[in-house]
């Protein structure tokens, strides 16, 4: 019984832990200072949105498409960049005032018109359904 009741008690703590996510219109956008690639109109339009969880306040995180540096992306940011058709790899490194993180990875496959969002979060990068 004491198992049970500490089970529910944990569930409920982790679920008013977690942040409501965030949409990238209500989302700061990355200043043209730290978005370093990508930022011109291609074949597929990538939206990545920082959406962390609120105890990392002041983490900053850098993204790394196919292999260079994207973006330095700080809370509830969000930044465009412009694909060309094919697989990409997506890095997410953070850098300052991370807690625990550590680098991610991911790969998309993007065909011409595409608009994909992924979202930074818990220092993983994953997609979001529209």
């Amino acid at each position: 019984m004491k198992y049970s009741i500490f089970l529910v008690a944990f569930a409920l703590m982790a679920a008013c832990s977690t942040s409501s996510k965030s949409s990238p219109d209500t989302l700061s956008r990355v200043p043209l200072e730290r978005q370093y690639a990508l930022t011109k109109k291609s074949d597929a339009h990538l939206v990545v949105i920082n959406d962390p969880l609120p105890v990392e306040k002041k983490c900053t995180i850098r993204l790394w498409i196919d292999g260079r540096p994207a973006a330095d992306f700080a809370q509830k940011e969000a930044a465009d960049f412009g694909l060309t058709f094919g697989v990409h790899k997506l890095l997410t490194l953070p850098l300052e005032g991370c807690i625990g993180g550590r680098m991610r990875e991911t790969k998309i496959n993007v065909k011409a018109g595409d608009a994909l969002i992924q979202r930074i979060d818990e220092m993983s990068i994953n997609p979001v359904s529209l």
